[in-house]
């Protein structure tokens, strides 16, 4: 358990702080009332990153009268986590 929600019903959120970037992080919820806990959720596995960065800009291959194609390449910074 990472939170308890008693006494601060409406709060329908967490920040869970101090992650390691690039790591993937699995969530489960699980809701408690009289009647007992629920069961859980399916898990939700969400990573650690940051916003990638050092975008090229966008060229272009190559146009027809009805196509245009373009390319970029990866950035030069991923962030920490696969793209």
């Amino acid at each position: 358990m990472v939170y308890d929600g008693f006494g601060n019903i409406n709060k329908l959120f967490y920040t869970h702080t101090g992650l390691t970037t690039g790591l993937t992080y699995s969530y489960k919820i699980e809701v408690l009332n009289f009647n007992g806990p629920s069961q859980q959720s399916d898990p939700n596995n969400r990573a650690s990153c940051e916003i990638p960065s050092g975008f090229v800009n966008v060229n272009q291959i190559s146009t027809s009268q009805s196509t245009i194609v373009v390319g970029w390449r990866y950035p030069l910074e991923d962030g920490g986590c696969v793209i």
